[in-house]
């Protein structure tokens, strides 16, 4: 039974919140809370979940880097006319990037992840 990855790299408590969301005994959810220290595990995972807003960096310089290596990733935030700027739009162009606001609804969260760890053929159901 193939182990997913998930990098969540968002303040503290949505850290908590997405933990106990998506831990499943075929979850294995990496947490940092900045951009630097996302960077050390991003060739690891399978999957990343960052806020736009970050204390320590920048969101969408992270989701770039991991599309860039072929990596599925979805970006939160608060603010909705940020999620649909240009910027942000380029990178979800790029693919396998999924924007959504906080707060963020469980199910489609989880049904996100789901559909992006398949498109990587990582086998990952709840």
């Amino acid at each position: 039974m193939h182990v997913s990855k998930i990098l969540i790299v968002d303040d503290i408590l949505i850290r908590r919140s997405l933990s106990r969301t998506l831990q499943t005994d075929r979850v294995v959810l990496y947490q940092a809370g900045g951009e630097a220290s996302a960077r050390l595990v991003l060739s690891k995972v399978d999957l990343v979940i960052t806020s736009l807003e970050l204390q320590e960096g920048c969101g969408l310089s992270l989701v770039a880097s991991a599309t860039r290596q072929r990596i599925p990733a979805i970006l939160l935030s608060e603010d909705l006319v940020r999620l649909t700027s240009p910027e942000v739009n380029c990178v979800c162009a790029m693919g396998r990037v999924v924007a959504m606001d906080k707060p963020f609804q469980v199910t489609r969260l989880r049904d996100e992840v789901s559909r992006l760890l398949r498109r990587q053929e990582v086998c990952y159901a709840y």
